[in-house]
């Protein structure tokens, strides 16, 4: 669900409702909006004036909600602009540039891919609740783990039980380094999408809590290539192979000989 906070009713274009038609929920009122956010995959927030009371009040949602992708449309306003520096948006669009605005969007929506990957996960019956949970989170936060080791750390198991329960969830066809390669693939799609954002490599890198040039080297042990080669291959075709070879495969889906094992 995409949140539009529009407490001066302004006139949403049409380009967005064709484009999200039923996953829009559009409200003038706080409350409603803060409410509404639990469900969300990213907020809009459409504001001609930002008085002193409603900038606190954005501040501390964004401080409660910091895995929010959240998008500023309005007009050019220097004082607007300082108020709302606390939210830390993903972008700031001068209304009316339409084209801008679904191109916004459409950057924030890109994480739906994870999001919507954790909830399959948590959905599932499949998986020992270890393996749930730190696959669950792996998907969810925006800081992706960077080990194994950090992963069975929030399982609250140990690294090699993780490793086993991992293997019996992927089937006879997982390989040793299945693990890590989840590891990599979830850090490479957090950190492309904020690469679609326009930011430089070792911004991207600072912002999702993994060096450089450690990135490079998940690029490159995951993907075969480096990163400025992943970025043209684009963040679309790497969901899909996401989807394909580690998703399906965790869930059940795909080759029969892949399917997760129920033997005790």
């Amino acid at each position: 669900m995409l949140v539009i906070f529009n407490p001066h009713r302004v006139q949403i274009p049409g380009e967005i409702d064709a484009e999200y038609g039923a996953e829009l929920a559009e409200t003038r009122e706080f409350g409603d909006f803060v409410r509404a956010a639990g469900r969300a995959w990213g907020g809009l927030l459409v504001l001609l004036r930002l008085p002193e009371r409603l900038a606190d009040r954005l501040a501390r949602f964004g401080f409660a909600h910091p895995d929010l992708p959240l998008i500023l449309a309005s007009e050019p306003d220097a004082e607007l602009l300082a108020r709302a520096a606390p939210l830390r948006v993903r972008r700031v669009i001068w209304l009316p540039a339409v084209a801008g605005l679904v191109d916004a969007l459409r950057g924030i929506e890109r994480g739906r891919a994870l999001v919507d990957a954790a909830s399959a996960v948590e959905r599932s019956a499949m998986h020992p609740v270890h393996l749930r949970r730190a696959v669950v989170a792996g998907l969810s936060w925006r800081r992706p783990f960077d080990s194994v080791a950090a992963m069975a750390r929030l399982a609250g198991c140990s690294y090699d039980q993780l490793r086993r329960e991992w293997r019996q969830a992927m089937g006879s066809g997982s390989s040793e380094l299945a693990l890590e390669r989840f590891i990599d693939r979830v850090a490479l799609l957090r950190a492309l999408e904020r690469k679609e954002l326009g930011r430089p490599w070792p911004v991207v890198a600072d912002e999702i809590g993994i060096p450089y040039k450690r990135l490079e080297r998940m690029a490159r042990r995951a993907c075969g290539t480096s990163l400025a080669e992943l970025r043209l291959s684009g963040i679309t075709e790497q969901v899909a192979t996401f989807r394909r070879e580690i998703l399906d495969p965790l869930l059940g889906r795909g080759d029969p000989a892949r399917r997760p094992s129920t033997e005790p």
